[in-house]
């Protein structure tokens, strides 16, 4: 009976020793993701590396308020979306060497509302990331921090 004691006690102490390890790098890689800012999560979320740059739109409008939102470059067309509240989506590019493509944006909602904006310009370089609003067309951090307004709606 001892020996089985002794079996059972040293079966626990190999098994404490594996978890030690595994549980201390789980909270090493839990802390690095939580680390992230919500830029960095964002541009992995949609493959942004190097110069690549991205938009990004979210609608919160508001409860029941669909956005369906239309972009597009002199080059390129991204497919039209349709947005519920709480909902985003997110494109990437790499601007051109003599400058920087133009992405304007057509907003129509099912309450009435509708706008067109430039969502990436020469002149605001650099990730971008909408909030569409019940009063307006803001841009702030990826987070929905410092929110500017930039159009009335």
């Amino acid at each position: 009976m001892l020996i089985f004691k002794t079996l059972i006690v040293f079966a626990c102490i190999i098994s404490v020793s594996a978890l030690i390890p595994a549980i201390i790098f789980g909270l090493i890689e839990t802390a690095t993701f939580v680390g992230e800012s919500a830029y960095q999560i964002v541009r992995k979320s949609v493959g942004a590396s190097g110069n690549q740059k991205y938009v990004r739109i979210q609608n919160t409008m508001g409860k029941n308020v669909v956005a369906t939102v239309r972009c597009a470059s002199g080059d390129d067309k991204i497919d039209e979306q349709h947005l519920k509240n709480g909902e985003a989506f997110a494109w990437k590019f790499t601007p051109n060497a003599w400058g920087s493509p133009l992405f304007y944006c057509d907003l129509e909602t099912n309450n009435g509302k509708s706008a067109r904006w430039d969502a990436y310009t020469d002149d605001k370089r650099g990730d971008k990331n909408w909030f569409l609003r019940g009063d307006g067309i803001y841009m702030g951090n990826a987070d929905g921090s410092d929110l500017k307004k930039e159009k009335d709606l």
